[in-house]
């Protein structure tokens, strides 16, 4: 409101000025306009998806469809809902993303999913509390790496990190 009151106030003082100053000052105010459009098309679609990946869930994909691949050879895949650099503050929905790239019958893992537990077939998706839960065994393991700390881990046990855009470690995938 403030800025189209002062396009306003600009409009009635050169109303009354020759015609140079009208088109310069028009000229300037587009040169302007497209500076700004330029510069804000510039951080929305070439660095806001590099730095904030992670809010757009970047990382669950690969990690789906890695647990998919892979849910046979565990008795329990473990999938932490909170992700990011942030800490526990952004929370994704991990269930969506293995039950869409697994192509799984929506009708199946209604009848089959227990909703308190949050869990159907061998996927578990609840908080990994990893001083109790290291002591799971034959279980993958996908958080972030604050839920599953790098000095607590063997080397063996990390079979891949997943990274954002941004270069931030995203997930961890663990096995015991």
């Amino acid at each position: 409101m403030i800025v189209a009151f002062g396009f306003y106030q600009m409009v009635l003082i050169f109303k009354n000025s020759k015609l140079l100053i009208k088109t310069l000052a028009t000229v300037i105010v587009m040169i302007v306009i497209g500076l700004n459009i330029i510069y804000v098309s510039d951080q929305f679609f070439i660095h806001y998806t590099v730095q904030f990946s992670e809010n757009w869930d970047y990382g669950y994909k690969e990690a789906a469809l890695y647990a998919i691949q892979h849910q046979k050879e565990y008795d329990e895949i473990i999938i932490d809902s909170a992700f990011g650099t942030l800490g526990p503050y952004i929370i994704g929905t991990p269930h969506l993303y293995v039950l869409f790239y697994g192509k799984l019958d929506p009708r199946q893992t209604q009848i089959e999913r227990n909703i308190k537990d949050g869990k159907f077939s061998n996927f578990s998706f609840r908080t990994i509390y990893w001083p109790n839960d290291k002591l799971l065994k034959n279980t993958l393991f996908i958080g972030s790496p604050w839920r599953l700390p790098m000095e607590d881990l063997d080397k063996q046990q990390i079979i891949k990190t997943i990274y954002f855009k941004n270069g931030k470690p995203g997930f961890l995938i663990v096995k015991t």
